[in-house]
């Protein structure tokens, strides 16, 4: 599934300076594009919208905003990561007349999950009128299918069309939900925020069976893929969960508010902690358009030259190369993303200043900074180790770090205001020298890994 990251890759390596602008930036909608556009939408929202029209009618809008996120995240994560395994078999075996119908059973799966959780939520738990649950389950389906979209990118090479939908989706979202905000209440926002969702998410849809054009087809090939790989549906729920564990938790710290609506938040927490996550879209650019290509090549070669029955030198030298790559590869995104770290700590009292964080959020945001760092190298190891195909791995260290972020997020509220944040950080630290070690054993194994821990044959006879 690397992808896209070729085509990128290329763009970066021409002769100008553009081309190395305009190669990471589309890297970064890629990556990282539901989330940012949900960052600089609201928060231009947020920054124009008081002044002219304070109001509880924002504050709910960016309540129902977050919590469908945090829906479409967790509740579509099991979904997401089995139909990407099946989508990257699928174009690996150059068999993917059947991906539409895969998309469309994804996309109906996708709402059938969270409109089990969102409808209960919006329409028995919170206290919304009938339009603003209605715009908050139209506003939920379009988030998670932007999501379920998101996992056909990097098998798209049209990045232009990507970058078009997400910019442009911006845009229609920000002034959409600018021009038809009300104080009395938040659904004609969530209506124009929607509009926007859906102007990325339809034509990048309809890109899709462009790129796949061929009939609905019976979906069995991609549902039997539950039953075969029901351990990653588990990892993309535990994953997931793991990411949001902590804002949970602190949702019912003593500073934490629950409005008349009923929806529970600590916005200071959510929006440093949104903030800081925005420091590491530099380093995924990079992991995508270098490191995940460089590491691909070797990793096809190394299993290239075992299908043609290479000598055992010659594997052996692809397995250093291999390791050695990754080495380098990360060490230098590991540098970049220290640097990253220390000058948005560094500037944190100037984003005081320019209205973008409070007094109260600053450590937060540091302990936010730090903790999204050590998370993102967290992911490059567990990137490393689905490639590898070692699935109990990644599920007791992503079990792991659900477990540590929630309790450390715990005691560290329990300790009072100037801890919050620190659990997060520590729980991504503590996993992320888990990650490496794990993948530094795995690399020192490979060979073993291939020939006898992968071999179904030699499992059967144990």
């Amino acid at each position: 599934m690397a992808g896209i990251g070729f085509i990128l890759r290329r763009l970066t390596r021409r002769d100008d300076i553009l081309g190395l602008v305009q190669g990471y930036a589309y890297s970064a909608l890629i990556t990282a594009g539901p989330w940012l556009f949900t960052v600089f939408a609201l928060a231009g929202l947020s920054a124009l919208v008081p002044r002219t029209r304070p109001d509880d009618g924002m504050e709910l809008f960016r309540l129902i905003v977050a919590y469908n996120f945090c829906f479409s995240l967790v509740l579509s994560g099991p979904l997401l990561l089995v139909l990407t395994r099946y989508l990257a078999d699928a174009v690996y075996a150059r068999q993917v007349t059947a991906v539409p119908g895969a998309f469309v059973v994804a996309y109906a799966g996708v709402l059938l999950a969270g409109f089990l959780g969102a409808i209960p939520f919006y329409g028995f738990y919170a206290v919304l009128d009938l339009p603003t649950i209605l715009a908050a389950l139209l506003n939920y389906a379009l988030t998670a299918g932007v999501f379920l979209v998101g996992v056909f990118l990097t098998a798209l090479k049209d990045y232009r069309s990507v970058t078009r939908a997400f910019c442009g989706g911006m845009v229609v979202a920000f002034l959409a939900a600018w021009q038809v905000a009300t104080p009395e209440t938040a659904w004609p926002q969530l209506l124009g925020f929607s509009l926007g969702l859906a102007v990325i998410f339809f034509p990048l849809a309809a890109r899709v069976f462009a790129e796949y054009p061929y009939p609905l087809e019976a979906p069995t090939t991609f549902l039997s893929y539950f039953k075969r790989y029901r351990d990653l549906a588990l990892i993309g729920l535990v994953a997931n969960m793991a990411i949001w564990v902590d804002k949970w938790v602190l949702w019912f710290a003593p500073e934490a508010t629950e409005p008349y609506h009923g929806l529970v938040s600590y916005p200071a927490h959510d929006g440093a902690m949104f903030l800081a996550q925005l420091c590491v879209v530099p380093a995924l650019s990079v992991f995508m358009v270098n490191v995940e290509t460089v590491f691909f090549e070797h990793y096809k070669r190394y299993y290239s030259d075992i299908q043609h029955h290479a000598s055992l030198d010659r594997i052996r030298l692809n397995q250093r190369e291999l390791a050695k790559t990754l080495i380098l590869t990360s060490r230098n995104i590991a540098v970049l993303q220290a640097c990253i770290a220390a000058l948005c700590i560094l500037v944190s009292p100037r984003l005081a200043d320019w209205g973008l964080l409070t007094a109260d959020q600053l450590g937060m945001f540091r302990f936010g900074v730090l903790g999204a760092s050590f998370q993102v190298m967290l992911s490059f190891c567990l990137i490393v180790l689905a490639y590898l195909d070692r699935r109990q791995d990644l599920l007791w260290i992503q079990a792991l770090y659900l477990v540590l972020n929630g309790v450390l997020s715990w005691v560290t509220m329990k300790a009072g205001f100037g801890f919050y944040g620190y659990g997060f950080f520590l729980a991504s630290l503590v996993c992320m020298v888990v990650g490496y070690v794990v993948v530094t054993l795995r690399l020192r194994d490979l060979l073993y890994l291939t020939f006898i821990g992968q071999n179904p044959s030699v499992r059967e006879v144990k």
